[in-house]
């Protein structure tokens, strides 16, 4: 489960597959308590996003409510660019004592960031993604990817292939730009919900 904490970001990297910008909405944290909960009910797995994560004002908070929510194999994952150095460092340590699956953004595409935070993210722990290459077809990306290139992925190449959750509380069958929404978390007694890729869950119905 793709929960979208928040949909600002304080770079703009061309490879964004979800268009994040400094002008971004948060998640409320009455949603996010109720994303938490439906999470319990599917028994899945928490990766939490944005945007940038960090830049929540209560990122820390939902990461202890996330970690407290998991159970043992399925750890919390976030990713971050690492901006934010004091949170950056937290997600390494707490990465590094598996606590939580974090992961830094290190690459062409991201803006220059704190030394410190490069140090604590041992070579396992980084997230690369190499010029134009490895480029999803979703959001400020697009323009880099070819049509052909797209053409030749085929259906594989989905931001997120699970339950994807914006930051209003929506949930959307996956993280496609034109991916059905198939709920809301207030909804709590969602009895049959369908995730994973669109794309091949349409190509799956004509085999």
């Amino acid at each position: 489960m793709y929960i979208q904490m928040t949909t600002k970001c304080n770079m703009s990297c061309d490879h964004c597959v979800f268009n994040g910008t400094n002008q971004g909405t948060h998640m409320p944290m009455h949603v996010y308590r109720q994303a938490l909960s439906l999470s319990e009910m599917y028994g899945n797995y928490i990766c939490l996003g944005g945007g940038e994560p960090t830049l929540h004002p209560f990122f820390e908070k939902m990461l202890l409510m996330a970690i407290a929510n998991s159970e043992k194999g399925m750890e919390p994952s976030v990713i971050t660019n690492g901006s934010i150095t004091k949170r950056a460092l937290l997600i390494a340590k707490l990465a590094h004592q598996k606590i939580i699956y974090g992961k830094l953004s290190l690459d062409y595409y991201h803006d220059p960031i704190n030394q410190r935070v490069i140090d604590a993210f041992t070579p396992a722990l980084l997230h690369n993604t190499t010029k134009y290459s490895k480029l999803l077809p979703h959001g400020r990306a697009k323009s880099l990817v070819s049509n052909q290139e797209i053409a030749n992925r085929g259906s594989s190449q989905c931001p997120c292939p699970d339950i994807f959750i914006k930051p209003d509380g929506s949930i959307y069958q996956c993280g496609c730009e034109d991916a059905p929404k198939i709920g809301h978390v207030r909804d709590q007694n969602l009895s049959d919900i369908h995730y994973g890729c669109q794309h091949e869950i349409i190509e799956e119905a004509y085999i």
